[in-house]
């Protein structure tokens, strides 16, 4: 599936940023230009939690964000934060503020995304596993990505093409019991 995101043109201080209508935006400075000597940015979107740092004396990021999402910004020090300034950018492109020199330590901002991009309807599963492993058979297990109580498992040996491995569709089990493996086989 694709999906096509508008842009809006930001110029701030001389610094010109495509913002996709779905991303925060961070532009970090360090006056001295030997980057942030340590320190950094700990941006956490819905419990997915981005590092940011700057190098040099300039870095740009953008950080991706769904329509509603919680977003809290963290400021973790370093050595010379009086040389640290910074602005942030909602996804519609507006400023939450420009930061520094000396940014206050720790929590610093929080915002509720005002993202135009909707979330997926069926979020990612996490921490996949395979246990109680025999010759023939494994249990699969994972960590829902949301609400969701149906999963479609897809797998074959390591290699496998997605889309030509034997499909589980509906499985509705966690952990799934898997059989009718090959003795001595990676599987994915």
């Amino acid at each position: 599936m694709k999906k096509l995101f508008a842009s809006l043109l930001i110029i701030f201080g001389g610094y010109t940023t495509i913002n996709a209508q779905c991303d925060y935006t961070i532009n970090g400075f360090d006056s001295w230009g030997d980057g942030w000597n340590g320190a950094s940015i700990d941006v956490d979107v819905a419990g997915v939690v981005t590092n940011f740092t700057v190098a040099g004396s300039s870095g740009t990021i953008s950080i991706p964000s769904f329509a509603g999402d919680a977003v809290t910004f963290t400021w973790n020090t370093g050595v010379y934060d009086n040389e640290v300034t910074f602005n942030i950018l909602a996804p519609d492109g507006t400023s939450l503020g420009f930061f520094g020199p000396s940014p206050t330590i720790g929590l610093f901002l929080t915002n509720t995304s005002n993202s135009t991009c909707a979330p997926p309807s069926c979020l990612i599963p996490t921490a996949l596993a395979a246990t109680n492993i025999t010759a023939t058979s494994a249990n699969l297990a994972w960590t829902a990505g949301g609400t969701e109580t149906a999963w479609n498992i897809e797998w074959g040996a390591t290699g496998f093409t997605q889309g030509a491995g034997t499909m589980v569709t509906g499985a509705t089990v966690n952990p799934h019991a898997l059989s009718g493996l090959t003795a001595n086989t990676t599987y994915q």
